[in-house]
């Protein structure tokens, strides 16, 4: 049977988890506060402000934490 990372890999996306290409990712454990995000550099401030303003949808919410808008 042939490797493929795409079944060994976990990915966690808390916007983008309808697209096709990120089928089977998970939500992040953790709550985002003030729209920081882990792993950008301090020059990503179009990224920050995305993130900011806009909500992830229900889907890719966490189930027990249907109520976090900014995840």
């Amino acid at each position: 049977m042939p490797y493929h990372q795409q079944n060994h890999t976990l990915q966690h996306d808390s916007y983008n988890c309808l697209m096709r290409t990120h089928k089977g990712s998970k939500p992040f454990p953790t709550k985002r506060v003030d729209g920081l995000y882990c792993g950008w550099g301090p020059f990503k401030f179009n990224e920050r402000r995305k993130i900011f303003i806009t909500r992830c949808p229900k889907e890719c919410r966490p189930p027990a934490n249907q109520s976090w808008v900014f995840c």
